[in-house]
C-alpha cells in the first residue's frame, strides 16, 4: 500500500510518495529481511564532531524508500537529546551524521572497506569541484550496526553511493544541493535537491531547515598567528612583524585594516599582504613607537572585512614598550647669539619622570639648566647633558649659532 506524506518545514512543503507505512513498520521490515536490529530504537547518542571553521549542513533529504533523512538536530530541535549534524570541512569533506526515522544514523566520513560501482570512487564523502564524491554508510548495514565491519548479510550493507556514471550529487555558487545518491534497493534514490520556494536563491545565507539539503554561511571571523610580543624602545623608528591569518566563513576576498593606528605613543600599520579569494593568507606589520611612549603594555585592534558580506570581525596585538634609552632634548634659549655673548641651555626628556642631568662643556650647570659664554663665530656643538632616572640613561648634544660682530663707519 501506497502513504503520501506531506511535509512542511520553514514555509517549504513538498509531497512524496512512501513505500513503506510508517517507522516501526519499516524497521520490522528491515530486521525480518536481514535480521540487524536497527539502531534508531536506542537513545540517539552519536555525536559529529564539528572543527570551529567547518561549515554545517542543514536540510533534509528524501528517499521514496526511507522517507526524510535529516542533517542537522537543529532543524527538528532536538539536539539537547540527541546533537549531530554533517559538516562540509575546509578540505571539502564532508563528517559526521545524518539520521533516518526509519534506518537510523548515516554516516558521512570515517569509513573504509568502500564498495565498487560505475563511476564511484572508493573514499569518503568529498566535494571535488562542485560534484559530491565518494560513499555515506547507514550504519545499520553494518555487522555491528555502528558503520564499522562487515555487511549485516548479503542483502544490505548500508552503502549509499554519491555520485556514479549516470548519477550525482552537486553544490552549487549558493551552497544548495541538488540531484541523487543511490543507496541500493532498501534505501532507493535519494533526493538532495534544495527547494527554493519561498526563498532568494541567490542568497547564500538562506540556508533553511527544510526539503533539500545545502550549507549554511559560517560567522565571519579570523584568527592571527601567535604575534611575537614587540618591544620597543621609546623613539623607536619602527619593527616589522609577520602575521598568518586563518579566516573563517571567508573564501572570499577579505580586507584588512587597522582600527586603532595610534594608542599611547605606540603607532601600528599594516604594508603588506592580502587575502583575495582564499581564507589563508599573510600580511606584516609595522609598529613604532614615539618618544612619548610610557613604559607597558599596548593593546591594538586589527580588523578584517569580508568584501563580499561586508561582516567585520576584529582581532588584537598586544606590544610592549621598554624604554632602554631616555629620549632627552637640549634647547637652547636662543637660535643665534652674537660674539662674547652668553647661551643658556635647557635639558629635557620627553616622557614623566624624575631625572638628574650631568653636563659636559658647560661654563656653569643647575640641575636641567647650563651656561656657556662663546667668544668665536661658528655653529656651536661642544655642550652636551646626560639624563639619567637611575636605571636608565639618554644623551643630547646642545647647538647653538654664534655671529660675528658687524662695526658700521659713518
Amino acid at each position: 500500500m501506497l502513504h503520501v506524506r506531506d511535509m512542511s518545514l520553514y514555509g517549504h512543503k513538498r509531497t512524496r510518495k512512501v513505500m513503506l507505512a510508517g517507522s516501526m513498520s519499516l524497521a520490522l521490515f528491515l530486521f525480518g529481511i536481514i535480521g540487524v536490529e536497527v539502531p534508531f530504537l536506542h537513545t540517539p547518542i552519536i555525536e559529529a564532531q564539528q572543527a570551529s571553521d567547518a561549515q554545517e549542513l542543514h536540510g533534509y533529504a528524501w528517499s521514496d524508500n526511507i522517507g526524510w533523512i535529516s542533517f542537522n538536530c537543529a532543524d527538528s530541535a532536538v539536539c539537547a537529546t540527541s546533537d549531530y549534524k554533517v559538516v562540509l570541512n575546509t578540505d571539502k569533506t564532508l563528517t559526521g551524521y545524518a539520521w533516518s526515522d526509519n534506518i537510523g544514523w548515516i554516516r558521512f566520513g570515517g569509513l573504509s572497506g568502500f564498495p565498487s560501482g560505475a563511476g564511484t570512487q572508493a573514499i569518503n564523502a568529498k566535494i571535488t569541484g562542485n560534484t559530491l564524491k565518494g560513499w555515506a554508510r547507514a550504519c545499520a548495514g553494518s555487522s555491528s550496526a555502528d558503520c564499522t565491519g562487515l555487511s549485516a548479510d548479503t542483502t544490505w550493507d548500508g552503502w549509499i553511493s554519491l555520485s556514479g556514471s549516470t548519477y550525482g550529487v552537486a553544490l552549487d555558487a549558493q551552497n544548495h544541493f541538488s540531484g541523487y545518491a543511490w543507496g541500493g534497493d532498501i534505501v532507493g534514490w535519494v533526493d538532495w535537491t534544495f527547494d527554493t520556494a519561498g526563498v532568494d536563491p541567490q542568497d547564500p545565507e538562506n540556508c533553511q531547515g527544510g526539503a533539500g539539503v545545502c550549507v549554511s554561511e559560517l560567522v565571519f571571523s579570523f584568527t592571527l598567528s601567535d604575534v611575537p610580543l614587540v618591544s620597543l624602545d621609546a623613539g623607536d623608528a619602527g619593527k616589522t612583524i609577520s602575521v598568518d591569518v586563518n579566516a573563517i566563513g571567508g573564501n572570499e576576498g577579505i580586507d584588512f585594516a587597522v582600527t586603532s593606528p595610534s594608542q599611547g605613543g605606540i603607532s601600528l600599520s599594516r604594508t603588506s599582504g592580502s587575502c583575495t579569494n582564499s581564507n589563508n593568507c599573510s600580511f606584516t606589520l609595522d609598529i613604532s613607537a614615539d618618544s612619548n611612549a610610557s613604559d607597558g603594555r599596548y593593546t591594538l585592534n586589527i580588523e578584517a572585512v569580508s568584501s563580499e558580506t561586508g561582516a567585520t570581525a576584529y582581532e588584537l596585538v598586544t606590544i610592549s614598550v621598554t624604554s632602554i634609552t631616555l629620549p632627552v632634548v637640549c634647547t637652547p634659549d636662543k637660535a643665534r647669539i652674537r660674539i662674547g655673548q652668553t647661551a643658556t641651555f635647557t635639558a629635557n626628556v620627553t616622557r614623566s619622570g624624575s631625572y638628574a642631568y650631568t653636563w659636559t662643556g658647560a661654563d656653569a650647570a643647575s640641575d636641567a639648566t647650563a651656561t656657556k659664554q662663546y667668544t668665536t663665530a661658528g655653529t656651536k656643538s661642544d655642550v652636551s647633558v646626560q639624563a639619567t632616572d637611575g636605571t636608565r640613561t639618554g644623551t643630547a648634544v646642545c647647538s647653538v649659532g654664534v655671529a660675528t660682530i658687524v662695526i658700521e663707519e659713518f
